[in-house]
Parts: C-alpha cells; structure tokens; sequence
C-alpha cells in the first residue's frame, strides 16, 4: 500500500514546504532547517542553589573536616575560611561533594568556616559559620615502671641460696642481685621470669646479700628489701634412723624401713607471728647453718608453728599465701635434706574475718588449712600434722561437754561460734588422698588427756598418735597423772608431746618428764628454738649457732646423752675477783656502755639515784659481801626511780639477804600529800642477770606487794633469796612505782656463797 504513495520528491518539494512551514517558514537552505530544535527544551529557567545547612567542622592534627547537607541542583562549592569570626572569609576550597579536609593549619588556632553552593545560574549566600581549633594528639600516658617486689626470702643450702618473692604487678621478669657487703655494691647475677631462683656455685660460710627489682616495657624498679644467707655444706648426721617414710604401727612410728623412730625435737616459734606485722615469716634464720646448729643437738623433728590467716592469705595479713606457704614448703624440705622431719601445727586460728593472732577455743577455717596443706606434703612422708595447738572448749574445761565439743564441733559451750571438730579435720585431710601421720589434741591446752581414747576420731588410714603439751605449771605436771592417764594411752597410740617446757631456766621438771616418755615409748619436742628469755618464753638457745640457754643446756645433754655423746663443756668465762667484767674498779668515775646499749655507772659514795640507772658491785675474794659504805645510797630515791646493781660473782648457788625501809626523811609528794606511807609497795627482785626473771624469796617480802600493815618507817624488813648464778652476774633491782605504790628502799645487802 505504501510502496504506491508519491516521494517527496516527485511532487517537486511541495510536502518539504509545508512542513518547514509547520516549523516556522520556508527558507531555502537555512540553519533552521538544517538543525531543527526540539520545542520543549528549548531556553530554560536555571535558579541559584539553596544555602547549604547542616555545616560542622571537626578539629584534627594542623587540620579541620569541614561537612554540610548537599543543596539540591548544586554542581559544586566554595569553602572558605576566616581567622575572626565573621570574616572576611577566604575561599580554600571548591569541592562538589558534601565535605572538604583543611591542611596545613596551626594547632591551637580557631579557625571559621562557611560554605557556598554553586549552579550555572551563580552561587548560594554564605552558609551559618562553624569553627574548629586543630590541636595535636595528646600523647599516650608514659608507662610506669612496676612496684619494688615485696616478700623477699632466702634459704641456704649447700653452695646454693633459694630466693622467693611476691610478684609486682604488671613486672614481665626480675633481676635478681648479690653482694658480699651489706652494703653492697649489687652485681645481677639472674633475670627470671618468674618469682623464684636459686643461686648456685657459691662458697659455703660465706654471707650472700640479695635484693631484686621488678622490670616492665617502661623500666626497673627500686630494689626490695635486703635479705641474707650463707650456704653451708650439710652435716652428716650422725647414724641414727631415717625419718622417711614415717607411719603409724600399734603404739609406735616406723619409718620406711619399718625400724622404730623415736622422735626427739624443739618447736621453732616465730611462723605464727611475724606475718601478721612484718614481711618475714620466720623469727631468725631459717638457713642450712641454723638447721646444722640444731643436729648438732641429735634434733630429727622441728614443729612449726602456722597462722591459719597467713597459709590462706585471707584477713589482711602482711604475708601470706603463696609467699608464706613457698618459706614454710622450702624450710620442711631443707629439714627433710637433713633427716629432720616437720610438724605442721595449726597454731593461731580465728573465726571468720577476725584476724588469728592469739589462741582460740577451738578451730573455724581449719578445713580449708588443713584441704590446702595435705595437699602441698602428702607426698612428703616426713611430715606430721597437728591438727590444733591448744584446744579450750567450754570454757578451758575437762567436763564431757568440752570432749564432745573437741570430736564433733558445732555449737559448744564457751565458743562463740562455730566449731569444727577433730573427726571432720580427719576426715578433710584423708579426703586429699594424704595418708600422714596426724596428732589429735586433748583438751585444757592439750594438757589433759583423761579421756583422749574414748573421744579418739575414727581414721581410715589408721594414722593417729596423741598430742600432748607438758608444762610444769600445767594440770598434769605430776608423775601420777603421767603414771594414770598418759601411760595407758602410750600403751595403744603413739604419743607426741609436741610442747615441753618450764619457766625457771632450769631443766628440774623436763628432766624427770623425759625419762618417763624415754620409758614408754614417747615423743617429745622442747619449746622453743628462739633466742628470747629461758624463763618467761621458754628459749632454749640464746643464739642461733645453738648455744643453749640454762634451760636448753639440760635438754641438750639430755639428747645427746640418749646417742652416746658426751655434751659440750660449758664456755669458760674469766671472772674478775675485785672488778666489774668490764673492768672497771669500785670507786672509778668511768662509765661503761655495754654492747646491748645498757650503761653502767660506778657503784660511789653520795650518788643519787636515778631513773633507770644501772649500777655494779664487785665481789671481792671473800665469800661475803656487804652494801656500800654510804647507807643513804639505798635509802634515797624518788617516786618511779629504781637502780639494778649487778654483782660480779663465780657461777654456783647463793644465799642473798636484803634489808628494806621506809625511810622519815621524804619530802611531801614522795609518798602522797600527806607524806604518809600509804599504798606504798614492798619488795626486790634478785636474779641471774641475762638468764632468768625474778625469784620469789624464800621468806620475807615478795617483789613487789604491798604491805599490809603499811611499813613503819625506818624499820627494816627483811629478805632472802637463793640464786643459781649461771654468768658471774648477780642482779638485784628494788622494785619501782606499781600503781599506787611506790619505790622499795635498800639499806642492807648481803651475798653469801650457799652452804
């Protein structure tokens, strides 16, 4: 159909006419009909962006992001910046996209901002002003060195010292550093890692001198706390039976030989005590030369004491934890080392948060101390545990209620909080798998037993003996009640008297007691191996290479007597016959500062007494000898005021006799107001100086009391002692303000050799 219509061309342009003149005319050859032009696009209306919105500027390092809302139909725009707020601005940038980075600013100056956004038709107004400030980056805190490690101990061996530490926060190693000098200077000689090391190849008898720092990314901190030892090569023990392996067999303890072990020891104090204040755990050294001073004694058992707060680190101790229980667990193995084996003596304990420092009734946390310490040695066959020290139930009695109390625990009549009994410890400790030997307390301080076997726990391992602690000033201190109530116990268990003791500096009630356990198969332990008084402690050493006290002397000989050795001969001391051991005459005016600090005065006519004075008399070559020429010299004193004269004489046994008055001549306020007598106290103690405490006379008045009827003044009373002198000096100290009483006054002194 249309193949037949007619082309443009045959009708000779007439249809080209028309329709260019649709267009707008006909013209031969004209742009307009070369290009024609689309009609609805043709010329149109172009506006000016809207202002941009939204406009922040973010501060960096000597820069600033500026952002902002795009503004519909904009193609791009112009940032622009100003030192003053306001302006005038400078354009800085023409982004086309909704954010632009400023570079190359000064940190600390403010810098605004606006934005204008652009078309084809012009450019926005200015949009609302931003500022930033570009500043630096703050540097990261500097890192700090970690804190000086804490808990330092030393432990000598043979050529070898072992140190332990606490760990110091954030620490990644230590350096460990030695000395021969107190003083140092410090070579490093380790940098562990971890917060023990063990120095070895040293030289035995030589003092080694330790410290150790704590190291971080950031540095090294100050050094801990010195610390001390000397290596020592072992002592060959002498041959006596192996305490490994030790067991329960009838009534006695075999050791791994299945031999009879008799085991004869000290207690060493201090563990209980010295973490509570102080960063140490032992009082003393805890070295090979204190554990050889100790053999040389025939020692082959060492009871330690333990704070239950300190091995569990709880209660706010100063050491505890991982750090006491390393010093106890290095200590038992050095004994171990020397064929000494270890009691482990649940000694201070205390309920809840209440801080173990003294004894208690009865124990509290123990199932948590004793699960943690039959795990730490019940691979170590050595090693004994003591359930409790000194149980005192209801009240420190022996009735049935405090037995029951003792076996069962709960709620028991004079505690005041829970108990936890000895079968239920029994059964904690076997529960670790540990098949050590235990000791069961009795009651009254563990010093009655009376009915130790019928409240004795049931134990699966059959490893029980009974804890006993003899006394002289103790209930069972008579060889009756040994006779009637230990010795049917030693017939069924084995018994360890894990405390022995008296307090005169003598060995009159050990010595009996002794052979009697020797008898009968018992244990025994001396309390204590620490170097305080031999009287009031008791201490058997007075230093820590062994030297005995009077106290000590008669366990010594008597454990060495039971090997066959002939104990020691006592130290000749020189006497001086008309001197003072420091050598200074009667009558002198010099002075003498002993090593102790103590200051002696010459004992001369007309001095005055004053407080605190220590004065001396020497003993001339007779065998008695009396007062000083100037009576008024022990009359006169003051209120509070007290003299000691200390009286060189040969060691043995005296006869003191001493005259006291009151004497008219005080001035008022002496003795009151009223320059009476009243509330005055008698009374002089004579000792052996540095080797006991006060002697009760064996007539007269005792030091001090007070004196009832009141004393007539310038009436003599009077007084005599008997005194073992065991160092040449005699001491005799009037008896200063107690209370409301008031100084003794002397006026006779008379020291006799004993008949």
């Amino acid at each position: 159909m249309f193949e037949d219509r007619p082309s443009l061309s045959t009708v000779g342009g007439c249809m080209a006419t028309v329709c260019l003149a649709l267009l707008g005319g006909c013209g031969g050859g004209s742009d307009t009909a070369a290009n024609p032009v689309d009609p609805t696009t043709s010329n149109p209306t172009v506006t000016i962006p809207s202002v941009p919105t939204g406009v922040g500027a973010t501060a960096g390092n000597a820069q600033a992001s500026i952002t902002w809302s795009a503004s519909s139909g904009a193609t791009s725009y112009h940032v622009k910046r100003s030192t003053t707020a306001g302006g005038p601005y400078t354009q800085v940038g023409a982004p086309t996209s909704g954010s632009y980075t400023d570079t190359s600013l000064t940190n600390g100056t403010t810098y605004y901002y606006v934005v204008a956004a652009l078309d084809s038709a012009g450019e926005s107004a200015n949009s609302a002003q931003t500022s930033a400030v570009p500043a630096a980056p703050s540097s990261p805190p500097a890192p700090s060195a970690p804190t000086t490690p804490t808990g330092l101990a030393a432990t000598a061996g043979n050529a070898t010292v072992s140190l332990s530490w606490s760990a110091s926060g954030g620490a990644t190693s230590y350096h460990v550093k030695r000395a021969t000098s107190a003083s140092g200077p410090y070579t490093q000689v380790a940098a562990p890692a971890s917060t023990s090391y063990t120095d070895s190849s040293l030289t035995n008898g030589t003092a080694y001198y330790y410290v150790v720092s704590a190291l971080d990314s950031a540095g090294e901190s100050a050094n801990s706390a010195q610390v001390t030892a000397t290596p020592v090569a072992p002592v060959t023990a002498p041959a006596t039976v192996s305490v490994s392996g030790l067991h329960v067999s009838g009534n006695q303890i075999l050791n791994g030989q299945n031999k009879v072990v008799a085991l004869h020891g000290v207690d060493r104090s201090g563990t209980e005590y010295e973490c509570l204040a102080s960063t140490q755990v032992f009082d003393g050294p805890s070295d090979a030369a204190s554990v050889a001073a100790m053999q040389k004694w025939d020692i082959n058992i060492v009871r330690l004491p333990i704070n239950e707060d300190c091995w569990l680190g709880i209660n706010g101790v100063m050491i505890g934890g991982t750090a006491y229980q390393t010093a106890i667990v290095n200590y038992v193995n050095l004994l171990a080392t020397n064929n000494i084996a270890a009691i482990i003596d649940l000694q201070w304990a205390a309920p809840g948060t209440t801080l173990s420092n003294q004894l208690t009734p009865m124990p509290d946390h123990a199932p948590s101390f004793w699960t943690s310490v039959a795990n730490t040695f019940k691979s170590n066959s050595s090693v004994i545990f003591d359930l409790f020290n000194e149980p005192f139930p209801d009240s420190n009695s022996a009735s049935t209620a405090a037995w029951t109390c003792l076996q069962n625990g709960g709620t028991c009549p004079g505690v005041a909080y829970t108990a936890v009994g000895t079968q239920s410890l029994v059964n904690t400790i076997r529960a670790t798998g540990s098949t050590n030997i235990i000791m069961v307390p009795g009651v009254q301080y563990t010093n009655v037993l009376d009915q130790w076997l019928a409240h004795k726990p049931a134990d699966s391992a059959n490893q029980l003996a009974a804890s006993w602690h003899s006394y002289a000033n103790q209930i069972c201190n008579t060889s009756g009640c040994w006779s009637g109530v230990i010795q049917p116990i030693l017939a069924n268990s084995p018994l360890i008297a894990g405390e022995i003791g008296e307090n005169d500096c003598q060995d009159t009630y050990i010595n009996p007691l002794m052979a009697f356990l020797d008898s009968n198969g018992g244990n025994y332990l001396a309390w204590a191996w620490n170097t305080y008084d031999c009287s009031s402690f008791p201490a058997l050493i007075s230093d820590y290479t062994g030297t005995p006290t009077a106290f000590g002397l008669g366990y010594q000989d008597h454990l060495l007597a039971l090997n066959g050795q002939t104990p020691p001969a006592p130290p000749v001391i020189p006497f001086f016959s008309n001197t003072y051991p420091f050598g200074i005459a009667v009558g002198s005016t010099t002075q003498y500062t002993a090593g102790d600090g103590t200051i002696y005065y010459p004992d001369v006519a007309n001095s005055a007494m004053t407080e605190s004075m220590q004065y001396f008399t020497a003993f001339t070559t007779s065998d008695t000898i009396t007062g000083t020429s100037d009576p008024m010299l022990y009359q006169r004193g003051r209120q509070g005021a007290f003299g000691i004269w200390t009286i060189n004489v040969p060691n043995g046994n005296y006869v003191v006799t001493l005259g006291m008055a009151p004497n008219s001549a005080y001035s008022a306020g002496e003795f009151g107001q009223d320059d009476t007598l009243q509330g005055q106290k008698l009374g002089t103690c004579v000792w052996s100086r540095y080797s006991g405490t006060n002697i009760s006379p064996s007539n007269g008045v005792a030091c001090p009391q007070s004196a009832t009827p009141v004393p007539v003044a310038d009436t003599a009373l009077t007084v005599t002692y008997n005194v073992t002198v065991t160092n040449q000096m005699l001491s005799i100290e009037p008896a200063a303000s107690f209370g409301g009483g008031r100084t003794t006054i002397l006026n006779t002194i008379k020291v006799a050799k004993a008949p």
